[in-house]
């Protein structure tokens, strides 16, 4: 569990958990600094991922937000609070998802710097090497169809769940050197009130626009199947 209130260190806030320390915080601050790129992968999206190793602990992910739309050509990185911090939400679904059983990044901690407008960042354990399903696709799609049926079942533990990930597609399951796979990326991500039913097209829809819309090859689809 997060602390209940989050500790000021160094003018930023910080909620963690064991095993990060806020001697391990303090590490972590300069590389906040660093302004978020857009990824060169496959639907890598707006979101800029980077890793730093900490003696004692090892390597862990940081993640920086960065706004979309006509908003993001002005101000890149910074949020008007109008409810909870965007890193701190994205924390506490990742817990909820492991929570679930569902393979996720482990969350340490959610930081940000501000109150009425805010920049935040987002802690997690690394999985290690890895690629996107969507980048497998385009040169193994004989693994890719090895790896459908986990990947269903991981899919459906959210329907089961009433879980809705918002921007479920081939570039947030990410296969680890052991080809066993993790769903990112749950900014945004709320319970959904309606059917089972409706939960799945919303998933299958978003799924499969985002194959036509970047290329992908079609046997993608057999997730759904």
């Amino acid at each position: 569990m997060t602390k209940p209130f989050p500790d000021k260190i160094d003018g930023y806030h910080a909620s963690f958990v064991p095993p990060l320390t806020e001697a391990h915080v303090h590490l972590l601050l300069p590389c906040l600094k660093k302004s978020p790129e857009k990824s060169a992968d496959v639907l890598g999206g707006r979101r800029k991922v980077f890793s730093m190793n900490i003696q004692g602990l090892g390597e862990v992910v940081i993640k920086s937000y960065a706004r979309g739309g006509i908003p993001g050509v002005f101000v890149k990185e910074t949020y008007l609070r109008g409810g909870k911090i965007r890193s701190l939400s994205e924390f506490q679904w990742l817990a909820r998802a492991k929570g679930i059983g569902l393979p996720v990044p482990n969350p340490l901690a959610c930081v940000w710097k501000g109150n009425l407008f805010y920049k935040c960042w987002l802690i997690m354990e690394s999985i290690g090497p890895h690629k996107t399903l969507a980048q497998i696709s385009l040169s193994d799609e004989k693994l890719v169809k090895q790896l459908l049926p986990v990947i269903r079942e991981k899919i459906f533990l959210l329907v089961r769940h009433n879980i809705l990930h918002v921007d479920l597609h081939p570039g947030n399951i990410l296969l680890n050197d052991q080809n066993f796979p993790f769903i990112v990326d749950f900014d945004k991500a709320r319970y959904y009130s309606g059917s089972k039913e409706k939960l799945i097209e919303k998933y299958t829809g978003r799924w499969e626009r985002s194959v036509k819309k970047h290329h992908l090859p079609h046997v993608l689809n057999g997730v759904f199947e």
